[in-house]
């Protein structure tokens, strides 16, 4: 307790110090008092709250600041896109600052049709890939059904709306 009291004298700061003798004695040693011992507690509290505060708003001044600097990047964008659009209608004519940002958009903008050139590719390969799968199946059923897998099926008979009859059979034909 009295080297507690040297520092808090010495340092001039706010302490307290709260000293357990073991499991057989109750009451805790406090310094300087059960009163100062809680005040200084709770200004450790308030402080912690405090910095916390201190630590959500610097969180949010971040989140702030790194979505002003994302529209203004998108702002630019726009800008220079009209720009771009203007001058292919040969309205006006870009400053020499303005070409690298018009060159790094238009190889964005090929980029971005060339990737998604490919995933419209990747769509449709798998789409043939079902559709031939489809017409193994097909085939697979020729004997069974007496249908060459070859053959083109006919636009369905008048019969009925939802029946389909092939040109190849139909039990009306004289």
């Amino acid at each position: 307790m009295k080297k507690v009291r040297e520092l808090s004298i010495l340092c001039d700061v706010e302490a307290g110090a709260i000293v357990f003798n073991g499991p057989s004695d109750p009451q805790p040693e406090v310094w300087p008092d059960h009163e100062g011992v809680q005040q200084v507690i709770e200004r450790c509290q308030a402080k912690q709250n405090n910095l916390n505060g201190e630590e959500s708003i610097q969180k949010r001044i971040n989140k702030g600041k790194e979505l002003l600097m994302r529209r203004r990047e998108e702002n630019h964008r726009e800008e220079i896109s009209q720009l771009m659009i203007l001058c292919m209608a040969g309205k006006t004519m870009p400053s020499q600052k303005d070409w690298p940002d018009m060159k790094m958009l238009a190889e964005q903008t090929l980029k971005n049709i060339n990737w998604t050139e490919q995933e419209s590719a990747k769509e449709n390969e798998n789409l043939t890939d079902q559709h031939l799968q489809h017409g193994m199946d097909i085939g697979n059923m020729e004997g069974y059904m007496g249908i060459d897998a070859c053959e083109m099926p006919q636009p369905p008979s008048k019969i009925a709306n939802y029946l389909y009859v092939p040109s190849f059979y139909n039990p009306f034909s004289p």
